[in-house]
């Protein structure tokens, strides 16, 4: 893994400057590739090679510097948008921006830091309960079969919502977050469907419809203030829902009243309902013309 990392790192900057330009069907091509690599690759180094379940690891790490290189490909020859960059190094105008850097960058990494790690306290939970490999299978399972396509829904509104500020187009921002919250809702329900007809294959794999629309509205209206450079705000309200009341609750339900996996996702939904409520609420009140023009000074 420690292969990999490197390249992670660089593909993320290279991904973050790309998106700035509005493309994202290169990645797209080059993640969807790469993951035809990983299964492939990992399979066969776990199934054919002394390797066992290392295998996986060591195909990953082979992954993320082969998506590195198409990338520096895609730039270099493909479409070497990086010319028209006009990218100018200097201490001074470096040292400028450090402040800025940390006072986005930290609530930032908070917010996805508080949004986690309450998961992982519901993981370190179930392993408490009876039959805990299954329960935290269900918990794994289920949160990465709906996490992440609404993860890049919420991705892709971000980089939208955000270029459009940044061109003081405070109306059209709006716009794209209500239709992303719109959809958000309409791909919940298709997934909480999938999910209850899956169900007889999948056992015990089974989540509410609000389970899942309330969690996802969550992650959307977090990217929504990332968008907005309140990342802060957003932090302190994943805080105060997950923290005071879902994990709490989720505790409660899961090992004083034994409702074992249900109990954890009762009370996960709790809070996310309550920071779902909190978000409508701060989202009405934004000042969308304000929001732009901070944008543009900050540019």
């Amino acid at each position: 893994m420690l292969v990999g990392y490197p390249a992670l790192y660089a593909f993320e900057v290279l991904k973050k400057l790309v998106q700035a330009e509005s493309v994202t069907f290169p990645m797209a091509v080059l993640t969807g590739l790469g993951n035809v690599l990983h299964i492939s690759l990992g399979y066969y180094l776990s199934q054919h090679t002394s390797l066992g379940y290392l295998g996986p690891a060591v195909a990953l790490s082979l992954l993320e510097v082969a998506v590195f290189g198409g990338m520096l490909g895609y730039l270099l020859w493909w479409n070497p948008m990086h010319v028209a960059w006009c990218v100018e190094w200097g201490w001074p105008a470096a040292w400028s921006h450090v402040s800025q850097f940390f006072r986005f960058g930290v609530p930032g990494m908070l917010m996805m830091l508080i949004e986690w790690g309450a998961i992982e306290i519901l993981t370190l939970v179930a392993g408490i309960l009876p039959n805990h490999i299954l329960t935290i299978g269900i918990l794994s399972s289920t949160l990465n079969l709906w996490y992440m396509p609404y993860f890049g829904l919420s991705v892709a509104a971000t980089i939208r919502m955000g270029n459009l500020l940044g061109a003081n187009k405070p109306e059209k921002a709006k716009r794209v977050m209500s239709l992303t919250l719109r959809l958000s809702f309409a791909f919940a329900l298709v997934t909480a469907s999938l999910l209850l007809l899956l169900s007889p294959i999948l056992p015990r794999l089974v989540v509410n419809d609000v389970d899942i629309v309330a969690y996802v509205r969550v992650m959307l209206h977090n990217r929504c203030f990332r968008a907005m450079g309140k990342q802060d705000v957003a932090s302190g309200v994943n805080a105060a829902a997950f923290y005071l009341v879902g994990v709490p609750v989720a505790v409660l339900f899961g090992l004083y009243f034994k409702w074992s996996v249900e109990g954890l996702w009762s009370g996960f939904t709790l809070g996310s309902l309550s920071a779902n409520f909190i978000y409508q609420f701060l989202l009405s009140r934004v000042d969308w013309a304000v929001v732009a023009q901070d944008a543009v000074d900050r540019e």
